[in-house]
């Protein structure tokens, strides 16, 4: 699977304009997945919704949270997860190899994130399951689930 194509999955054949290469784990993550919720809570971005989040952000001309530049410049923020409570959940796009993006979290404020040196899927599985998270989860949940919101009727007949 190329950094462009996301192939025929759940994803409906969504593609990447050329030149936005996502990383590796977040592609395996939407490709596994599809569309939904972990936990009823932490809403993760298909690829077309975060790249037009991203485009919108850039045609403004400013970041949301200083000092990040705009997206696709290096540095810039592209938000890859968002929960009811306003958290947003980025990328930083440093450097030209998508896997070694950090994670940068913000709060519903425009102020200053945390950085976390991970990837997406790294920093989601020790946010649902680490007590002891820097920024944890606001239900202690014994159990962990994923919620398809595609609306894909036949997937949701085969589930009954």
């Amino acid at each position: 699977m190329g950094a462009e194509d996301f192939g025929p999955g759940r994803l409906g054949g969504s593609r990447v304009p050329p030149g936005n290469a996502l990383p590796s784990d977040y592609k395996a993550l939407v490709e596994t997945f599809g569309d939904g919720m972990f936990d009823g809570f932490h809403c993760v971005f298909m690829p077309d919704e975060l790249i037009k989040s991203a485009e919108l952000a850039a045609r403004l001309g400013q970041a949301p949270w200083e000092p990040h530049p705009p997206f696709p410049a290096s540095g810039g923020l592209v938000p890859w997860m968002g929960n009811e409570h306003g958290q947003s959940f980025h990328w930083i796009t440093e450097g030209p190899d998508p896997d070694r993006w950090p994670v940068y979290v913000t709060g519903a404020e425009p102020e200053a994130g945390d950085r976390f040196d991970c990837t997406a899927t790294e920093y989601l599985f020790r946010h649902l399951t680490e007590p002891q998270h820097p920024i944890p989860m606001p239900v202690d949940f014994r159990a962990h689930w994923f919620m398809d919101c595609s609306g894909n009727v036949e997937l949701d007949a085969a589930m009954e």
